[in-house]
C-alpha cells in the first residue's frame, strides 16, 4: 500500500513532462495510465486490513475511511483551481500533490513497520474464485458503468444541454461530492445493521431513479436536490462493496479477491461507462443516456439478491 502511493506519486512526473508535440497526446495517456495503475493499489490492500480488524463493523470502519476520499473528492479542485489561478502554473501544483502523496506513502510505511500485517507468505496454487464473488464482479461491473458514466457526464450535461453557467455548476458538484462525506459512514453502518445486500440494492436503486429523474427537472433547486441524492448514494459504494467481500472471502484469499472486485469490477465498469454514455450521448443525446445508465444501475440492485449473505 505505502509503495502504491510512493510510486503513485512519481508517477506524476510522467504528467508533467515535457513531450513533443507530436507525441504529447500519446504520451500523456501512457502517463495516466501508469497513474491509474498505482492508484490501485490503496484500496484492496486498505479495505483487507479493515476486514480483518474490525470483520462485523467493518462496513462503519470503511465508512469511516472513505470519509476522507470523500472530502478530497470535494476540496481538491477548487484548491488545485485557485493555486492554478494564483500562480498560472499547473505544473507546480501537480508536483506540490506529488510530493504529498510521496510524504503520506513514506509515512504509512514507516508506521506499520512492525505491523502483523507485514509478514512472508508465499502464495500456492491459484486464485479461488467462488459463485457469489463471480456474481458480485458482475453487479459491480454494471454498477460501475451506471455510476462512472453518470458522474462524468453529469458537469457536460448541465453546462451544454442546459447551458448552466460553468462556476455556478462547479459549485453544485463540489456540494454533491460533499453529501459523500455524510454518506459513507451512515451507509456503512447501515450496512452493518441491516446487511449488506440491502444496502447495495438500495443505493444502486435509487442512484438508478435518480438519475432517470434528473433529466426530467426544471429548475435549478429541484436538480440539485435530485443531484445530491445522486452522488449521496453513488458515490458511498466504497464501504458497502468492500464489507460484503469481507464476507464472502476467507482470510487466504480477502486480498486477491479485493483487488478483484474492486480494481478489475471498477476498473472495467468505469472504462466502459465513460466510453458508453460519451457514445450514447453524441449519438441519441443526454437525456437517452441518462435513461440507459439507470436502468443499468436498476437491473445491478436486483442482481444483488443473487448473492448469498455470508460465506459458508
Amino acid at each position: 500500500m505505502a509503495l502504491g502511493l510512493i510510486f503513485f506519486a512519481l508517477s506524476y512526473m510522467l504528467i508533467v513532462a515535457p513531450y513533443p508535440r507530436n507525441i504529447a497526446i500519446y504520451g500523456f495517456i501512457i502517463a495516466m495510465a501508469v497513474v491509474g495503475i498505482f492508484s490501485s493499489f490503496y484500496h484492496p490492500i486498505g479495505s483487507m486490513i479493515l476486514n480483518l480488524k474490525y470483520k462485523n463493523r467493518a462496513g462503519t470502519v470503511l465508512g469511516i475511511n472513505g470519509i476522507g476520499g470523500s472530502l478530497g473528492r470535494t476540496l481538491a479542485p477548487g484548491i488545485f483551481l485557485a493555486y492554478m489561478l494564483f500562480t498560472k502554473n499547473y505544473k507546480t501544483a501537480l508536483i506540490l500533490m506529488m510530493i504529498s502523496f510521496a510524504a503520506v506513502g513514506i509515512y504509512i510505511l514507516y508506521d506499520l513497520r512492525k505491523d502483523i500485517f507485514f509478514v512472508e507468505k508465499k502464495v500456492k496454487g491459484k486464485m479461488k474464485y467462488s459463485t457469489p464473488i463471480l456474481i458480485l464482479l458482475i453487479v459491480i461491473i454494471l454498477r460501475s458503468i451506471a455510476l462512472n458514466g453518470g458522474v462524468v457526464m453529469i458537469p457536460t450535461y448541465f453546462t451544454k444541454s442546459l447551458k448552466y453557467n460553468e462556476v455556478l455548476v462547479g459549485i453544485i458538484i463540489m456540494i454533491a461530492y460533499a453529501s459523500a462525506i455524510f454518506g459513507q459512514p451512515l451507509l456503512g453502518y447501515f450496512s452493518d445493521r441491516f446487511g449488506r445486500r440491502l444496502m447495495i440494492f438500495s443505493t444502486a436503486a435509487i442512484f438508478g431513479v435518480s438519475v432517470i429523474a434528473m433529466v426530467y427537472e426544471i429548475g435549478i433547486v429541484p436538480i440539485t436536490i435530485t443531484l445530491i441524492i445522486t452522488y449521496f448514494v453513488g458515490l458511498t459504494g466504497f464501504p458497502l462493496i468492500m464489507s460484503i467481500v469481507g464476507d464472502l472471502s476467507d482470510v487466504s484469499s480477502l486480498a486477491e479477491m479485493s483487488a478483484l472486485i474492486f480494481g478489475l469490477g471498477g476498473g472495467i465498469g468505469a472504462g466502459i461507462g465513460t466510453f458508453f454514455v460519451g457514445f450514447l450521448s453524441d449519438q441519441y443525446g443526454s437525456r437517452f443516456a441518462f435513461i440507459v445508465i439507470g436502468v443499468i444501475a436498476i437491473i445491478s440492485s436486483l442482481m444483488v439478491f443473487l448473492i448469498p449473505k455470508k460465506r459458508k
